[in-house]
C-alpha cells in the first residue's frame, strides 16, 4: 500500500491553498445605484448592477426558446459584481407547490469572477445555476422555499418511493429532478461563503467541479443534501453546516435514511477536504460512494486500466452525530482518512466502510451506534488508531460476505475483495454490547486497545495464526490489550499476526490532521442537536432553528381522506384462525359477533385510534371489517395500503389488493383505473400480534 506519497502530495497543495486564497480580482464598472428588472422578459447582465429594495416578483422566463429560464443571466460576462443588496426574488408564492417550482433566479454561463451577493432568492427550482465558469463567488445570500418533492411517507411508515437516486447522474439527473438552491456544473474555483438555505430539497450540488471552496454556509433542514459533489475533485468543504437533512423519520416509529445525506460525494470525487461541518441528524452525516465507474466497470469497458473510486479525500473534525444510518458511509474507494471525527449515538453505524482499501480511521469518537462503532466488509489494510467506542451494539465489526454480487461481477474481476490485513492500534472499547464481531478476515493486527477490566465473554471459533506468522503465541492471546484484558465479542474463521511495539511510519505519518488554517469562523453558536426534535412533514424536515410550527405529516388516506367508514372488530383469541376460512364466511363472522362499532372519519390504524375499542379486543387476536362509499373522479389511482398483520381490499365485488399472512409492517401498491361515480371499499384485516398497523391511501395519479 503506497499512500504516503500520495498524501505527502495532497498536504503540500493544501498548505499552499490555505496560506491565503488569493482574492477575487473584480475591476468592475461602477454599479448603477438601482437596476430595475423588467417584467416581461430576463434581464441579461453585461455589468455590473444592484438591484433595489423590496419585494420583485419575477417567475423566470426563457432565455432563448431551447434555453433554460431566469430572471437574471449573463453569458461570457467578466468581473461582473451582481449585486442583491436587501431585494428579495420571489419567482412564486407559497401558495404554489413546491414540486411545481420551475427555473432559475440567476443563470450564469461561461463567465469569470462574477460575483452574486447579498439579498434572498424564493420560489424557483433553482436560486443560482452556475455553468461552465470560473472564479464564481456567491456570497451571503438567502434562499428559501424552493423546489422539493411531496414526500408520500407517513406517520406509519416510510414509502420507499421517497428513495433519492443518488448513483445516476451522469445525464444531469440530480438537477432535473431535485432542483438545488445554488448549481454549479462544469466550474472552476468557485467560491460559496455565507450562504443560507432552508425549505428546499438541496443546498449546494458541485458536478464536475473543481479547486471550489464552499465555508461558513448553513445548508440545514432539507429534504435531501445539503452538499453534494458528483465527478468533483480537489475542493474544499469547509465550516458549513448541514444539519437535519432527513425524509424518512417518525421519532420511536421508523428511521429510514432513504438516500438524504448532510454531505454526498459520489462517482470519483478524490482529493477533497471536508473539515470542521456539522451534520447532525442527517439520513447519513457523510456518503462516500466510489460511483460506477469502477462498481460496474463502465471505466474498464471504456479502456480505463486503473479507474478509480472516491480517493484520497480527508474528513477532519466534523460532527456527524445522530445520523438515522451512518455518520460516516465509505464504498468503493481507497486511501481515504477520517480524522478526529465525532459520529455518535448514529441508529446504524459510527462510520461504515465497504470494499475499501488503505482507510485511516484514528481519534474519531463513534459512541452509542444502534449496530456499530466501526464496520468494514470487504475491506484491506485499514489503520484503526486512537478511536473510542462506547456504548455500541458492537464495537467493531470486520466481515465478509460470499455471497456478495461484487465479488463476481465488474469490481471483483479488478479489485481485491477480500477482508484482511487490518491494524486496530490504541482502541478504547467500553460499554458495548459485544467489542468485536469479526468474520471470514485474515491477517488481523491487534495492539494496545483498551478493554473493560472485567471477565471477557470472547467466543473464539477457528481462530488461527495467519500463514508464515512465526512464533508459538496462542492467537487468543495476540488480541489481549492494555492491561492484559480480552475484548468481548466473536471472532469467526479468521487468522491474527503479531502486532509490532512501534506502529509502522506509512501510518503515523497519515493519521495526524495536516498543519493549515481554515477559512471562516467554527459553528461554535449552533443551537444543541436532538434527533428526538426532528419532525418531516410532507414537505421536509422542521426548520428547529426557527419558531415555526411543525410540519403536518401527509394525512393518510389520499383520496379517501374524510370519507365515512362503518367499522365492525371482534377479537378472535378463543375462536376460528381468520386464515383458516374464507373471505365471506370471515365477514359475516365479523358483522355477527361484533364487540365494538364505530364511524370513523379515516381509516389508519387498527383499532380506529379509540381506547374503548383497544380495551375491548385486546392488543392481539383481533380483526375488522370496514365498509365506505366514496365519490371519485375517473382516472388513474395508486392504492397503498400498510399493514401488519393480514388485509384483503374490495372495491365493490372486485378484490383488488391482499396479503392475509401474518407479516411485519409493509406497504403494498396497486394500479387501479377507476370510472367516476361512487365505489364502495370494503377492507377485511386481522391482527395476530407483535407490531399493528393498518392505513389506506388513495392517490391520485
Amino acid at each position: 500500500m503506497n499512500v504516503t506519497s500520495l498524501f505527502r502530495t495532497l498536504a503540500l497543495a493544501w498548505a499552499a491553498v490555505f496560506a491565503g486564497p488569493p482574492a477575487l480580482e473584480l475591476h468592475a464598472q461602477q454599479q448603477r445605484a438601482s437596476t430595475e428588472l423588467p417584467t416581461d422578459a430576463p434581464l441579461q447582465v453585461a455589468s455590473s448592477i444592484r438591484l433595489p429594495s423590496g419585494v420583485h416578483v419575477r417567475p423566470a422566463r426563457k432565455i432563448a426558446p431551447d434555453g433554460p429560464s431566469a430572471v437574471l443571466w449573463a453569458r461570457g460576462a467578466r468581473n461582473v459584481v451582481i449585486d442583491l443588496g436587501s431585494a428579495r426574488l420571489v419567482g412564486a408564492g407559497r401558495e404554489l407547490p413546491a414540486d411545481r417550482l420551475e427555473g432559475a433566479a440567476i443563470h450564469l454561463e461561461d463567465c469569470e469572477n462574477v460575483s452574486v451577493r447579498g439579498g434572498s432568492i424564493e420560489g424557483y427550482k433553482f436560486g443560482i445555476v452556475a455553468v461552465g465558469c470560473r472564479g464564481v463567488r456567491v456570497e451571503g445570500v438567502r434562499f428559501d422555499h424552493l423546489f422539493r418533492e411531496r414526500l408520500l411517507s407517513t406517520a406509519l411508515a416510510a414509502d420507499d418511493d421517497d428513495q433519492l437516486s443518488r448513483e445516476s447522474n451522469d445525464q444531469g439527473e440530480w438537477l432535473e429532478r431535485y432542483g438545488a438552491a445554488i448549481a454549479v456544473r462544469e466550474c472552476t474555483a468557485a467560491v460559496v461563503t455565507g450562504c443560507r438555505v432552508r425549505h428546499a430539497q438541496n443546498g449546494l450540488v458541485l458536478s464536475r467541479c473543481s479547486g471550489a471552496l464552499a465555508y461558513g454556509n448553513d445548508f440545514s433542514f432539507l429534504s435531501g443534501w445539503g452538499i453534494a459533489l458528483f465527478r468533483s475533485s480537489d475542493n474544499k468543504l469547509v465550516r458549513n453546516r448541514c444539519d437535519a437533512c432527513v425524509r424518512g423519520f417518525v421519532h420511536n416509529v421508523y428511521a429510514r435514511e432513504l438516500g438524504a445525506a448532510g454531505i454526498l460525494l459520489t462517482e470519483r470525487c478524490s482529493d477533497n477536504l471536508i473539515a470542521e461541518n456539522l451534520a447532525r441528524g442527517c439520513g447519513d452525516g457523510l456518503s462516500l460512494y466510489g460511483g460506477l465507474d469502477l462498481v460496474e466497470g463502465r471505466a474498464a469497458a471504456r479502456g480505463e486500466l486503473a479507474p478509480g473510486g472516491c480517493d484520497r479525500n480527508l474528513i477532519l473534525r466534523n460532527d456527524f452525530s445522530a445520523a438515522l444510518d451512518c455518520g460516516i458511509e465509505l464504498g468503493f474507494s481507497r486511501e481515504n482518512r477520517v480524522l478526529e471525527n465525532v459520529a455518535d449515538d448514529c441508529l446504524g453505524c459510527g462510520v461504515r466502510a465497504s470494499f475499501c482499501e488503505g482507510a485511516i480511521v484514528a481519534e474519531n469518537s463513534f459512541c452509542g451506534a444502534a449496530q456499530y462503532g466501526v464496520s468494514i466488509a470487504h475491506g484491506q489494510e485499514s489503520w484503526l488508531a486512537r478511536n473510542v467506542l462506547e456504548r455500541c451494539g458492537a464495537g467493531l465489526e470486520f466481515t465478509f460476505d460470499a455471497g456478495s454480487h461484487h465479488i463476481a461481477g465488474a469490481f471483483g474481476r479488478s479489485r481485491d475483495s477480500a477482508s484482511r490485513d487490518h491494524w486496530v492500534w490504541n482502541n478504547a472499547f467500553a460499554g458495548n454490547a459485544a467489542d468485536l464481531r469479526i468474520r471470514s478476515t485474515t491477517g488481523l493486527r491487534f495492539r494496545d486497545n483498551a478493554y473493560e477490566p472485567r471477565e471477557s465473554e470472547l467466543l473464539l471459533t477457528n481462530l488461527t495464526l495467519a500463514p508464515g506468522e512465526a512464533g508459538d503465541a496462542q492467537p487468543r492471546e495476540l488480541l489481549r490489550g492494555v492491561g492484559g484484558f480480552l475484548p468481548s465479542g466473536s471472532v469467526v474463521d479468521s487468522s491474527v499476526r503479531a502486532a509490532p511495539e512501534d506502529p509502522p511510519k506509512e501510518f503515523t505519518e497519515l493519521d495526524r490532521a495536516p498543519a493549515f488554517e481554515l477559512p471562516g469562523e467554527p459553528w461554535k453558536s449552533a443551537p444543541q442537536f436532538e434527533l428526538a426534535r426532528v419532525r418531516v412533514g410532507e414537505w421536509g424536515p422542521w426548520d428547529l432553528d426557527s419558531d415555526e410550527s411543525g410540519p403536518p405529516l401527509r394525512p393518510v388516506g389520499g383520496a379517501l381522506a374524510g370519507c365515512v367508514w362503518d367499522v365492525a372488530w371482534i377479537s378472535w383469541k378463543d375462536g376460528v384462525d381468520p386464515r383458516a376460512v374464507g373471505p365471506a364466511e370471515w365477514r359475516e363472522s365479523v358483522r355477527a359477533g361484533a364487540q365494538q362499532r364505530a364511524e370513523l372519519s379515516g381509516l389508519n390504524d387498527p383499532w380506529g385510534n379509540l381506547e374503548r375499542v383497544r380495551a375491548s379486543v385486546g392488543e392481539t387476536h383481533f380483526g375488522l371489517v370496514a365498509t365506505a362509499r366514496v365519490k371519485l373522479a375517473a382516472g388513474r389511482y395508486r392504492l397503498r395500503v400498510t399493514s401488519d398483520d393480514g388485509f384483503r381490499v374490495r372495491i365493490g365485488q372486485r378484490r383488488v389488493s391482499e396479503d392475509w399472512t401474518w407479516h411485519p409492517v409493509k406497504v403494498r401498491e396497486t394500479l387501479l383505473e377507476l370510472e367516476a361515480g361512487e365505489h364502495e371499499f370494503t377492507v377485511d384485516y386481522f391482527q395476530v400480534d407483535g407490531g399493528a398497523a393498518l392505513a389506506l391511501d388513495l392517490l391520485q395519479r
